[in-house]
């Protein structure tokens, strides 16, 4: 709610210094997604991202004004504002960054302005090198989705038609219309605006669009899903309804802005709903979870596609598998292919083992062969193994691989091969690792480990059965 009052008011602002109608559209930013905003909030936990729906693209449009003036305060404000957007969700950046590069094209060709994003740009990094220059470095984990490669998560990535029929959907759409008409026959229409409202719920469809899937794998595309293009129709739908105002008579904006409001509200309705009270047998599970013992193992709930489970570590104090978000996972292709055998009723034991995972907790039917069912706690069965973070291993793994289904260890560093386990069964190393690192690992042989050479180039498999190599 602050973040949308601060977006409302900094797009106020900037409607007043561009000599646009400030009043009507600001509140539009405030109601005219709530409830989208409010559900990735709570359903999604994605606190970053609904505070950046809320608040970034009015005030990055600010932002840009202000680097366009010639006193310094005015340049420190913007660096401040632009360095709190990048910080709070850096990925908003790319659409925002389109969207100012189009609507301020000419302005960016005069010199002195030119100059000021050279000091503004400074100010910048200086603000945020404490994060990006740790995020840079540890760059090598990123695992950015390229989400058309997988037909149901581009599918379900992207903006359904089916949603503009909706009454949230509907009345959107009968705002959108109505105020592009009103802008367009009194000449007011900024047509950049238009364009760059058209390209980005085209952009959003993805799976829908006629436009090949490939489309999506461009370098700044594939970094987006696609639904996510949506959020700049917050900025260009109010900025289109200042458009169609301008110039208006004071009553004719106060009938305008009480219609779409309450079009808006009307919208809406359909969708209000109280807040449930927290499950009583999640709440059961949580104070089971937390008395046991120790902290060297991770919980899994399957299948996790309710909100109330993202409240469970801090429930229980112990730690989850669930919630790994795939920009960091290093090793999200285990983790998929867990929950593929999960949701397929196949033994996913062998990857609960690999992952510590001490207790599933399961609401469906799943097969996990080494782990055993021991309580009932409402709608969830509890299941439990004989794990932990540290335990004995009977491979060890070096290269290129993060995800290995068999107890393993993984060393990055050949200097510490001395702590490979004695009766280890098999050092495994793929064909990218240096000739001098192969040397210290056949060192290990000597010890009494047996070394295999693995001829997997990147992308390929390794599975280890009873010291066998597949």
């Amino acid at each position: 709610m602050l973040t949308s009052f601060v977006g409302a008011v900094a797009l106020h602002y900037y409607l007043r210094r561009t000599g646009r109608e400030p009043y009507v559209a600001p509140p539009l930013v405030f109601l005219l997604f709530p409830p989208w905003h409010l559900g990735v909030a709570y359903m999604e936990a994605n606190f970053p991202r609904a505070n950046s729906i809320n608040l970034f693209p009015p005030l990055f449009l600010l932002a840009l004004l202000w680097a366009f003036e010639v006193r310094e305060r005015y340049l420190v404000a913007s660096a401040v504002a632009i360095s709190v957007i990048s910080l709070v969700h850096h990925s908003a950046m790319v659409p925002l960054v389109i969207t100012g590069f189009v609507l301020f094209v000419e302005d960016f060709r005069r010199p002195r302005v030119l100059s000021n994003f050279f000091k503004v740009g400074g100010l910048v990094v200086a603000l945020t090198a404490f994060w990006y220059v740790p995020f840079f470095m540890e760059s090598k984990w990123l695992n950015f989705w390229n989400i058309y490669r997988h037909p149901w998560l581009f599918k379900g990535g992207s903006l359904s038609p089916s949603l503009f029929l909706e009454p949230a959907g509907i009345s959107s759409i009968a705002i959108f219309l109505t105020f592009l008409l009103v802008a367009y026959f009194r000449g007011t229409l900024w047509r950049r605006t238009l364009g760059l409202a058209v390209l980005y719920l085209y952009l959003a469809l993805g799976y829908y669009s006629p436009t090949p899937p490939w489309i999506h794998s461009l370098p700044v595309l594939s970094m987006i899903p696609p639904y996510r293009w949506v959020d700049m129709i917050n900025l260009l739908v109010p900025l289109i309804v200042a458009d169609a105002l301008t110039g208006v008579e004071c009553r004719w904006k106060l009938v305008a802005g009480a219609l779409a409001t309450a079009l808006l509200i009307l919208g809406t309705l359909p969708y209000a709903r109280s807040v449930p009270s927290y499950p009583q047998d999640l709440m059961e599970v949580a104070k089971f979870l937390r008395e046991q013992p120790g902290d060297d193992w991770r919980f899994v709930v399957h299948p996790a596609v309710s909100p109330p489970h993202s409240y469970l570590p801090v429930l229980t104090g112990k730690a989850t598998l669930n919630g790994w978000y795939h920009e960091g996972d290093p090793a999200e292709e285990g983790h998929i292919r867990m929950w593929y055998l999960l949701s397929t009723g196949h033994d996913a034991s062998l990857y609960l083992n690999s992952y510590a995972v001490k207790f599933l907790i399961a609401s469906t039917n799943v097969t996990v062969g080494n782990y055993s069912k021991i309580v009932k706690i409402g709608r969830y069965w509890v299941y439990t193994g004989n794990v932990s973070f540290v335990e004995p291993v009977g491979a060890v793994l070096v290269g290129n691989f993060y995800d290995l289904p068999v107890d393993y260890a993984y060393f990055e560093d050949s200097s510490k091969l001395a702590t490979i386990p004695p009766l280890a069964l098999w050092v495994l190393f793929t064909l990218e690792t240096p000739q001098k690192k192969k040397r210290a690992f056949f060192g290990t042989s000597c010890r009494g480990g047996a070394v295999q050479s693995c001829g997997c180039r990147e992308g390929g498999r390794v599975f280890v059965r009873g010291g066998y190599v597949a």
